[in-house]
């Protein structure tokens, strides 16, 4: 994840803290980004996501991991 970082601050002339810390952007393991996104969802109230379609895929598999380690909702057995 931060050699990624690190090439995508060099490429667009950031720093690595800009890039590790921009809520536009995404990456790493399955559960890296499951902590981003729930990080995102809790500081800033992200709830929605656009997801272009060559990740579709991938971003499936993020969600299925977001799902079960999501609590189950009020009046559910």
């Amino acid at each position: 994840r931060d050699d990624l970082a690190r090439t995508i601050a060099q490429r667009h002339g950031q720093s690595l803290v800009e890039v590790l810390t921009n809520p536009f952007l995404v990456f790493g393991t399955v559960e890296e980004i499951c902590l981003q996104l729930t990080r995102l969802r809790d500081d800033l109230g992200i709830g929605y996501l656009t997801v272009f379609d060559p990740f579709a895929d991938d971003t499936a598999v993020v969600l299925v991991a977001l799902a079960a380690d999501a609590p189950a909702p009020q009046g559910s057995a």
